[in-house]
C-alpha cells in the first residue's frame, strides 16, 4: 500500500513538474510563433513593396536573348532588341546534313523578330497573380536571372526557295519507270526507285527555334522519303501499245516533202502522266519537245513567195506574176503529229500556211502600166530654139523598175546617165559650134579676118536630170539646158597677141611637081599662112586651110596614095594632090619646135622628098585626108601664142613658127630603120578614064617597104623633161607604077 502511494505521490510530482515545462513549452511556441508571423508579416510586405515597385518594368535578371531587360522601360527594352535582332538578320546560319554545310543569313531565310511581343513576354514573367508563384519567379530571376528568348518567325517562300537552290545537293527525286528501246531495239520498262525530300516544314520549324536564341546554327536539315509517282506495274498494261507505235518509223509529209521519226525520237516524245487523284497513269507526248522538232523542220524548208516583177520585152513592159510560197505552222502540226502519234498511226500531213509575196501581180500591172502608157506617148524634149521627141525605146533604155518590198509596191528609177549618153547622141541637132575670130599673123602684124561668133550647148547632165524627174513625175514633156558656147578666140584678143621671135621652122622641095600639084601646094601653104594658136590651144592643120579639100575650095586633080584590093597600097588620081607635103611641112616645123603631138598619121609608103635636109628625117611625115577624117594637129604648151609663117615660092615648101622661146631644149634618136621589104623592080601599068586616052604618066617609084621608130625628148631651161615623143611608122613597099589615060 505504501510502495503505491509513493508510486502515486512521486507521480503526482511528476505530473506537476511535467506541466511546467509544458508551460514553458507553449510560451516559447507562441513566441516563436509571432516571430514567424511577424516575419512572414514582414516579407509579405517586401513582396507586396517589390511587386508594387516594379509594376511598370520587367522585373530585375529577366534578359531577352542575353540582352538585360529588367528594371527598363518597354520602349528602353524593344530599342535595345531591335539593335539587337537587325544584326542578327545579316549574321551567317549554318545549315547542314550528313557532313555537308551550308552557310546563308537569317534574313536570306526571311526571318522576322516580334520585339515588341518579346517585351511583352518578358513583361509578363512574375505577374500570373498568383503571388506565391510569381515571388519565387522574382527570387529566381533576381540569384539566377530568366531568359526570355524572342519571338521569332520565318517565311515560308523565303525558305522554300533557298531549299530549292540546295536541293540537287541533298535531295535525290525519284525514278518513275519508262520505257526504252534496248540495243536490239526491243522494248523495256526501266527500274523505279525512291527518291529523297527535304522536310521544309521540319528544317522551319528547326530554324524558328534556332532564330529565338539568335543561333547560327547549325540547324540539321531533316528529310523524308519520296516514293515514284507510279511503280513497273502500271506500265505493264500500255506496254503493247508502245511497241505499236515504235515498231514503224513515223512519216510527216507535205506534198513532196517528207520527214521521218525514227523509234528512238519517237522514244523520246512519248512521255507517262500520272492522276493525281486516281494514281493511273496515261501515255502523252511532250509537246515542247515536239514543237522544237518540228521547228527545226519548218526552219530548214517551206518557199518563199516570188515576188512579181516587170521586164521590158523589147517593146513594152510585161509582169512576172507572184506565185505564193508556204512554210509550216508548227503550233498546228505539234497537234496533229500528237494526235497520230497516240493514235497508232504512222503518218500525217503537217499543217501549213501560206506566204503570200511581197509584191503581187497586182502591183507589177499597175508598174508595167505605168511604163507602157509613157513609152507609148509621145514625150516632147523642148527648148528655146527648137524640139524634138523622145523616143519610148530611150525611156525603156533609161527606166527600170524595182521592188520595194517595205510597200508592197513596185517603184520605177531612170538612170540619168543612160538618158545623158542618148543626150550626147543628138547633141548635134541642139548644139551651133560657136565660130572662133579668124584672127591672122601677116607680115608682123595681127589682122583680125573674121569676127567670132557665139553657139548654143545643150548642158546634157542637167537636161537628163529634167527628164528623169519628169518621167518619174508621170509627165510627158521636159525642157532641156542650152547654154551659151562662147568662141576660144574673139577679135578683142588681137591687141593682146605679140608674136616676138621664130621657134623653129620646116622645109621640104616641091620643085619640079606637075603644075597641079604645085598648085595644091601652093593654095594650101596661102591657106595655112598666118595663123595663130592661144596658149594651151591645139592646132589643126585641116582648119587651118579651111577644112574641105575640093575642087569648090580651089584644088586641082593630083594624085594620092589609098589601099589597094590586094593588101598593098596604089596612087590614084585625087584631088588636091600635093596638099600632104604642106602637112608633112607643118609637122617637121612641130616636132623641132618641141611641140606636143596631138595627131599624126604616116603615109603608106615612104617618099624620100620628106627626109631631106634642112628639116627632113626618114620617118618624119604626117599625111591628111579630110574625106577619112585623117588630120595633123599639135598643142601650143609654150604659154603663149604662137603663130604659123608659111611660103611657096615654086621650088622649096617653108613653114615658120613664131612666138615666144620658152628655151626648150630638143633631142632625138633616130631614125631606126627595121623590118625592111623590098620592093618589086617590075613596073606596073593601070588604066584611068581620069586622063585623055593615049596620056602616060609615072605616079610612083619602086621604093623599099620598113618600120622606122624616131625619138624625141623636150627640156626645160632646169633640164627636166616636159615631153617625150616615140613615132612608130609602117611604110609599105612602093612600084614603078604607070597610069595610062583611056578618057576622053
Amino acid at each position: 500500500m505504501t510502495v503505491h502511494a509513493q508510486r502515486q505521490a512521486h507521480a503526482g510530482s511528476q505530473v506537476t513538474a511535467n506541466g511546467t515545462l509544458l508551460n514553458s513549452l507553449f510560451s516559447m511556441l507562441l513566441t516563436i510563433t509571432a516571430i514567424v508571423a511577424f516575419v512572414i508579416a514582414l516579407l509579405a510586405s517586401a513582396v507586396v513593396a517589390y511587386g508594387l515597385y516594379y509594376q511598370d518594368q520587367v522585373y530585375p535578371g529577366v534578359q531577352a536573348i542575353g540582352v538585360d531587360i529588367g528594371g527598363v522601360s518597354s520602349s528602353q527594352a524593344q530599342a535595345a532588341l531591335d539593335e539587337r535582332t537587325s544584326t542578327y538578320l545579316t549574321r551567317d546560319i549554318v545549315l547542314e546534313y550528313e557532313g555537308q554545310s551550308f552557310v546563308t543569313t537569317p534574313e536570306t531565310l526571311g526571318a522576322t523578330f516580334d520585339n515588341e511581343r518579346t517585351v511583352e513576354r518578358a513583361y509578363e514573367f512574375g505577374r500570373s497573380g498568383n503571388w506565391w508563384a510569381d515571388s519565387r519567379d522574382w527570387l529566381d530571376s533576381l540569384i539566377f536571372g530568366h531568359d526570355v528568348g524572342v519571338v521569332a518567325s520565318v517565311e515560308p517562300v523565303a525558305v522554300e526557295a533557298y531549299l530549292s537552290s540546295i536541293a540537287n545537293e541533298v535531295a535525290i527525286p525519284p525514278t518513275t519507270p519508262t520505257f526504252q528501246l534496248n540495243s536490239d531495239g526491243q522494248l523495256e520498262i526501266t527500274q523505279s526507285s525512291a527518291g529523297l525530300g527535304i522536310d521544309s516544314t521540319e528544317v522551319m520549324s528547326e530554324l524558328r527555334s534556332e532564330f529565338s536564341s539568335l543561333g547560327e546554327g547549325p540547324v540539321q536539315i531533316s528529310t523524308v522519303t519520296l516514293d515514284p509517282a507510279y511503280d513497273e506495274e502500271a506500265l505493264a498494261p500500255m506496254q503493247e501499245r508502245v511497241s505499236a507505235i515504235l515498231e514503224d518509223e513515223f512519216v510527216m509529209e507535205y506534198g513532196d516533202y517528207q520527214w521521218a521519226l525514227d523509234a528512238h525520237l519517237i522514244d523520246s516524245v512519248l512521255v507517262i502522266t500520272t492522276d493525281p487523284s486516281t494514281g493511273e497513269t496515261e501515255l502523252t507526248a511532250n509537246t515542247e519537245r515536239l514543237s522544237r522538232y518540228i521547228a527545226t523542220v519548218a526552219a530548214e524548208s517551206g518557199a518563199d513567195g516570188r515576188d512579181a516583177r516587170v521586164r521590158w520585152n523589147g517593146e513594152s513592159y510585161d509582169v512576172n506574176p507572184s506565185v505564193d510560197g508556204w512554210t509550216i505552222n508548227v503550233d498546228d502540226s505539234v497537234e496533229l503529229v500528237e494526235a497520230a502519234l497516240l493514235s497508232g498511226e504512222h503518218r500525217v500531213e503537217l499543217a501549213t500556211d501560206p506566204v503570200e509575196p511581197a509584191i503581187t501581180t497586182a502591183a507589177a500591172d499597175r508598174a508595167a502600166d505605168f511604163g507602157n502608157d509613157l513609152v507609148n506617148s509621145r514625150f516632147e524634149l523642148t527648148w528655146d530654139e527648137g524640139e524634138t521627141d523622145l523616143g519610148g525605146s530611150v525611156i525603156a533604155a533609161a527606166m527600170s523598175f524595182e521592188n520595194n518590198t517595205d510597200t508592197g509596191e513596185i517603184v520605177h528609177r531612170v538612170d540619168v546617165s543612160e538618158l545623158t549618153r542618148y543626150l550626147s547622141s543628138i547633141k548635134g541637132n541642139v548644139d551651133v559650134e560657136p565660130v572662133n575670130a579668124d584672127l591672122r599673123y601677116f607680115n608682123g602684124e595681127v589682122v583680125v579676118q573674121s569676127e567670132e561668133s557665139y553657139g548654143l550647148e545643150m548642158d546634157r547632165e542637167a537636161s537628163a536630170q529634167a527628164i528623169a524627174d519628169a518621167v518619174e513625175a508621170g509627165e510627158d514633156r521636159a525642157e532641156i539646158t542650152v547654154n551659151e558656147a562662147a568662141p576660144d578666140v574673139t577679135a578683142a584678143m588681137a591687141g593682146e597677141i605679140e608674136i616676138r621671135e621664130m621657134l623653129s621652122f620646116g622645109e621640104t622641095y616641091y620643085g619640079g611637081s606637075s603644075a597641079n600639084r604645085a598648085h595644091n601646094v601652093e593654095h594650101a601653104t596661102r591657106l595655112a599662112n598666118g595663123a595663130l594658136v592661144p596658149p594651151g590651144g591645139t592646132y589643126s592643120f585641116v582648119d587651118s586651110i579651111g577644112g574641105e579639100i575640093s575642087e569648090e575650095t580651089g584644088y586641082a586633080p593630083g594624085f594620092g596614095i589609098e589601099a589597094a584590093t590586094d593588101g598593098g597600097v596604089t596612087t590614084v588620081p585625087s584631088i588636091g594632090g600635093g596638099v600632104c607635103q604642106v602637112s608633112t611641112t607643118v609637122f617637121q616645123a612641130a616636132f623641132w619646135a618641141g611641140m606636143p603631138i596631138v595627131e599624126r598619121n604616116w603615109h603608106l609608103y615612104w617618099m624620100p622628098i620628106y627626109g631631106q635636109d634642112p628639116s627632113g628625117m626618114t620617118g618624119l611625115d604626117a599625111t591628111i585626108a579630110t574625106t577619112a577624117g585623117l588630120d595633123f594637129k599639135f598643142e601650143n604648151t609654150t604659154g603663149d601664142w604662137i603663130a604659123i609663117v608659111a611660103s611657096a615660092n615654086g621650088n622649096a615648101n617653108r613653114f615658120e613658127i613664131w612666138g615666144t622661146d620658152p628655151g626648150w631644149n630638143v633631142e632625138t634618136d633616130g631614125p631606126h630603120i627595121s623590118n625592111r621589104v623590098s620592093a618589086s623592080s617590075e613596073t606596073v601599068v593601070e588604066e584611068s578614064d581620069e586622063f585623055a586616052a593615049g596620056t602616060r604618066i609615072q605616079v610612083e617609084s619602086a621604093h623599099d617597104g620598113f618600120d622606122v621608130e624616131i625619138r624625141r625628148w623636150v627640156y626645160n631651161n632646169n633640164g627636166d623633161e616636159i615631153d617625150s615623143l616615140v613615132l612608130n611608122s609602117t611604110y609599105q613597099p612602093a612600084s614603078n607604077r604607070v597610069l595610062v589615060g583611056t578618057g576622053n
